[in-house]
């Protein structure tokens, strides 16, 4: 059969030709120029700041976090940090006591503790009849000096529904403190001052717990634990190109174009003067990703060439040319797909986006400049006896690829309709997926934090702060007693949540005062009552600040402090609607409810940015395609191109449903990496067939030979990089380790589909799809 005659070279491959031998004749020029850029990287990495903070995943006018906001203005709310104190007996006798009194007046002088708004046993206020007034001091004014007071202390808290399960745990021998902070980014810092303090007290043991706390220890944890597992990461993907290729002088290309794209990208972010979130932290995995992934690919086919030519420049050359195109398309290709997270409205995902893809066009610069340079400085004559004792075919992967390249073509039918079912049943488990999330369980469930989260959710009201706001139409309404009796009777529906363990009101103090005063355990009947009880508790001694965290100046606004006992999106969810439906069957005119504090806030930003990387990932998937389409000139060839990358995410994401697996933010993010991975393995696999195919005109032996290096290339690339993400299993941050899996799945499952249904589906749409072929 008579060769096609070969087109003259476009102006941009001859543009690309010149590129690649001016690398390649002036290989030190190149490197010191890359170098150079490196060295003005390295020098911005000192200027690093950091926003562990997820609320930042809205913007900034949000409407919740606006209404977030106003109410902690309104009500002197600040993020808290609940610790709980236990001993090794029942803690209400004198010794202890004697060191809690003290660890409690040292937390107060914890810089950017919000002294007025503690509640502990030091600072609340308890009350006694005394006379036709009110007698007021503090739980613990001085350690005790008795057995006997210890007892009244603890009497005094199991007896007022205020301090119950608040202060003092179910079984009455713990004690709780909320300690409220200036910020949230120092609740790391203040966490380790209090454990400090309590280290200093033996036999007093200390269970720290709160969002605030969880969220910024798992920012510090973060960061510290990307700087072990990045290097980690890297040390077993280059064990696994040593054993694959065995020669450390060329694997050294690749590993340092893809450390090189994410010196650059990092700078590039911290030179502009973005902090660095929690989405951009993974920006180092993701090139990873990206930058290897060509890397081997040009390795593995220099591997062909070299012993064909045996000559280093011209090995070089002719696998740069081979390549060039495939790892161009594959680069744009993914750089469009991150590039489309700009369009969501999440400020860490658009940046996210942004520089994943700049990290992408680095790697590929990298790639085609860099890589052969580096390659030309090798020995010619070492390269020469390496090829004369062994030269790398790939052993066991080029049996595993001969294998599936003939399941893919001899039973094409079998092959498509077992992918079917397992896609149909893979989509039956992604219809049934649910969101949900809990920051602190983004920790193992054997850390301190997640152990002290569930002993003080089991013997307290709760961690997980909620707050429901009631605003009236006119001032001084909140004393009306059709609205303290509303608010009473909202705050008994949802007590009987069992996701709630405590709520809190204005209603409850005047529940108390009324209790001390006349022993009857109700409400004032008058708003004059309920006005004069307020005013004797002030002008008792009673802190002002007690009354503003539940109703504001005006005594227009009031406020429903919710404890809920879990973090998930999910029970708080079903809290919300539970508030929804009594609103609704049980309207008070003139009364406006509505929900907020961290804990709701945590719902939608985890909702927005779940659904929103999801969503997004439908519009790169429609993006991925139309390029696809522009780069094969052919829709049908793109829709095929485009199957690998659904299937990776099909059966990864129904995979969650089976485990019984839901849907958080590190799982949304891997929606991305599945992205990068289904395109380049797909886009090498066609671009090299249909190249091929254009020689031989011969179906058989253009899908033989694809089989050949090019499906060698994709085992070597998933097999390594499966490898490297397995690592992250080991990780103590759940986020990590849910990575790392679903990484190291989406390599495995991206390549089997794309060595498998791809031919298969080029062998029975043959006639329609080669027909065009020339």
């Amino acid at each position: 059969m008579n060769k096609p005659e070969q087109p003259a070279p476009s102006w941009s491959a001859r543009v690309v030709d010149a590129t690649l031998r001016l690398c390649v004749d002036f290989p030190r020029l190149t490197i010191s120029v890359i170098l150079l850029l490196t060295v003005w990287a390295i020098f911005q990495l000192p200027k690093i700041t950091t926003d562990t903070d997820p609320e930042n995943m809205l913007e900034p006018d949000s409407p919740v976090r606006v209404s977030h906001e106003a109410t902690k203005r309104t009500f002197g709310i600040h993020e808290l940090i609940v610790v709980g104190f236990e001993s090794e007996r029942d803690l209400f006798n004198v010794d202890d006591l004697t060191k809690l009194f003290r660890i409690n007046r040292e937390i107060l002088h914890i810089t950017g503790v919000m002294i007025p708004d503690v509640l502990s046993l030091v600072t609340t206020d308890t009350m006694r009849k005394s006379g036709d007034t009110l007698e007021i001091r503090k739980l613990l004014e001085r350690p005790p000096q008795t057995q006997e007071e210890a007892r009244q202390l603890k009497d005094t808290l199991l007896g007022n529904p205020l301090f119950r399960e608040k202060l003092i745990s179910q079984d009455g021998q713990r004690v709780a403190f909320y300690i409220p902070i200036e910020r949230k980014e120092i609740a790391a810092r203040v966490t380790r001052e209090i454990q400090a303090l309590v280290d200093t007290e033996p036999g007093i043991t200390a269970k720290i717990a709160g969002l605030p706390m969880a969220e910024m220890v798992f920012g510090e944890q973060m960061f510290l634990l990307m700087g072990v597992l990045s290097p980690l990461v890297m040390l077993v993907i280059t064990v696994g190109l040593w054993m694959l290729f065995k020669d450390w002088r060329l694997i050294v290309a690749p590993l340092l174009v893809s450390m090189l794209s994410v010196l650059w990208t990092m700078g590039l972010l911290i030179g502009l003067g973005y902090p660095v979130h929690i989405m951009s932290s993974m920006i180092p995995i993701f090139l990873m990703v990206t930058g290897l992934a060509d890397g081997i690919h040009i390795l593995s086919q220099y591997y062909e060439v070299y012993p064909r030519y045996g000559d280093k420049r011209t090995a070089i050359l002719e696998t740069m040319k081979e390549l060039y195109s495939p790892v161009l398309y594959t680069s744009y290709t993914v750089m469009a797909g991150f590039g489309s997270l700009m369009l969501v409205n999440i400020p860490p995902v658009r940046i996210f986006g942004l520089f994943v893809a700049i990290g992408v066009f680095a790697a590929w610069i990298l790639t085609v400049t860099f890589m052969p340079a580096f390659m030309m400085l090798l020995n010619e004559e070492t390269l020469k006896r390496r090829w004369q004792h062994e030269v790398a075919t790939g052993g066991l992967l080029v049996r595993v690829a001969d294998w599936l390249g003939r399941l893919g073509m001899a039973r094409s039918w079998r092959v498509l309709l077992a992918g079917s079912a397992v896609l149909a049943l893979a989509a039956y488990g992604m219809a049934h997926n649910r969101v949900n999330d809990d920051p602190v369980k983004w920790f193992k469930a054997s850390s301190p934090i997640r152990q002290a989260s569930r002993l003080m959710n089991q013997q307290f009201g709760g961690t997980y702060m909620a707050y429901l706001v009631a605003e009236a139409d006119a001032p001084d309404a909140a004393t009306r007693p059709e609205v303290l009796r509303y608010l009473d009777e909202l705050q008994r529906e949802i007590g009987q949540d069992p996701r709630v363990g405590k709520t809190t009101s204005l209603a409850d103090i005047l529940r108390w005062i009324n209790r001390v005063l006349t022993g009857n355990d109700e409400l004032p009947r008058s708003q004059e009552l309920a006005a004069q009880y307020l005013f004797l508790y002030l002008s008792s001694g009673g802190s002002p600040d007690t009354l503003d965290n539940f109703v504001d100046y005006g005594y227009q606004r009031l406020n429903i402090w919710l404890q809920l006992k879990t973090g998930d999106n999910q029970d708080m969810i079903e809290v919300m609607k539970r508030v929804t439906r009594y609103v609704t069957a049980h309207p008070l005119p003139g009364v406006r409810i509505e929900m907020t504090g961290p804990t709701y806030v945590n719902v939608v930003w985890q909702q927005v940015m779940v659904t929103g990387m999801l969503g997004s990932f439908a519009g790169s998937v429609l993006t991925v395609l139309l390029i696809m389409v522009v780069e094969f000139r052919s829709l049908l060839w793109a829709l095929i191109g485009v199957v690998p990358l659904l299937s990776t995410i099909f059966i990864s994401y129904g995979l969650l449903f089976f485990i019984g697996k839901e849907i958080d933010m590190p799982i949304a993010v891997c929606s991305s990496l599945a992205l990068g991975i289904g395109v380049d393995f797909a886009i090498h696999f066609i671009f090299r067939f249909r190249e091929r195919y254009r020689q031989e005109r011969d179906l058989q032996k253009s899908l033989q030979w694809t089989f050949g290096e090019p499906a060698v290339g994709i085992l070597r690339n998933a097999l390594l990089l499966f490898l490297g993400f397995a690592v992250m299993l080991a990780a103590p941050l759940g986020p990590y380790v849910t990575v790392g899996a679903f990484a190291a799945i989406d390599m495995l499952v991206g390549a089997l589909a794309t060595l498998l249904l791809l031919p298969a589906l080029i062998v029975l749409l043959q006639r329609v799809i080669l027909k065009k072929e020339v």
